[in-house]
């Protein structure tokens, strides 16, 4: 197959801030050849140096039926993920809808780690809807179900980290394996870059390893080169923490939710996804926390 030949993949949110996993999965394509038309909430630093990497830019609101089918348009394959919100169903009726009038052969999808209808997390239930969808239109697709973002935990954690040499969090004394965004992402690029092994499943990915709260702690410590101690804090200090950093109540409600899953050690599974479809181990916590360094205050 020529570069001639490499079918057009649709990123979505390929210019997202925590995580970033369309930034990453729209890099890596780029890296491997492949033309990638990066959809984008709006113009900004993100998409420009996106555009200069080498991805057309196609600026639109997931929930507006005529620029996604312009952003769809001549596509064969597509990574569909949003930012959390409400509108999500209908985002992902959108999404499959004109993904079926246009003939894409293969979607891969965001979704969540764990999918039940009655799940607590309004997200959650959000994405188990989507998945849903999906699966009912016909459209070719897989599901990414993550466990919890490293990434995602340096940003939500950076207060404590930055100013008390505390990471707080109320996981109890239960483990978990975190990911990096970025090996979510080069799970994602590979599974568009070769999607026929992958359709209709589900995958499960995890971190590299399961570890405690005071075990991510320590971690964090040694990789900023400052004293760092866990702290297993109530949901009710955890939902004041996060209202500083600006979130709405429909995240913390999420997050919460989260944590509360953690604490009961419902998080404490492994799985060799990663390693299996990429043909390497996931990165270790310590790389993630080396990125956000100048965040935390190092």
């Amino acid at each position: 197959m020529t570069d001639d030949d490499l079918p057009l993949i649709l990123v979505c949110g390929a210019s997202g801030r925590v995580g970033a996993t369309g930034r990453h999965v729209t890099h890596n394509l780029l890296e491997l050849g492949y033309p990638v038309r990066a959809l984008v909430f709006r113009e900004d630093e993100r998409s420009l140096a996106l555009a200069d990497a080498g991805a057309e830019i196609v600026v639109a609101d997931l929930a507006d039926y005529t620029g996604v089918r312009a952003a769809m348009r001549g596509v064969k394959r597509a990574y569909f993920a949003c930012s959390l919100s409400a509108e999500l169903p209908f985002m992902t009726t959108v999404f499959a809808a004109i993904a079926k009038e246009e003939g894409v052969e293969a979607v891969v999808n965001i979704s969540q780690s764990v999918i039940v209808a009655d799940d607590p997390s309004p997200v959650t239930r959000r994405h188990w809807a989507g998945e849903l969808i999906l699966n009912w239109s016909g459209v070719p697709s897989v599901h990414i179900r993550a466990t919890v973002f490293a990434d995602a935990l340096m940003v939500l954690g950076s207060i404590g980290m930055r100013d008390k040499g505390e990471f707080r969090f109320p996981f109890g004394d239960a483990k978990m394996p975190p990911i990096a965004a970025s090996d979510v992402a080069a799970v994602v690029a590979a599974v568009l870059v070769d999607p026929t092994p992958y359709l209709g499943r589900a995958l499960d990915l995890r971190g590299e390893r399961l570890m405690s709260g005071d075990e991510m702690a320590a971690v964090v410590g040694e990789v900023l080169g400052k004293e760092m101690v866990y702290q297993n804090i109530s949901e009710e200090e955890y939902r004041a923490e996060l209202g500083q950093l600006g979130l709405d109540d429909w995240s913390i409600t999420h997050l919460c939710a989260v944590g509360s899953k953690v604490r009961a050690h419902e998080r404490e599974t492994m799985t060799t996804t990663v390693r299996d479809i990429t043909g390497n181990p996931p990165l270790s916590l310590a790389s993630v926390v080396a990125t956000y360094k100048q965040m935390l205050g190092a």
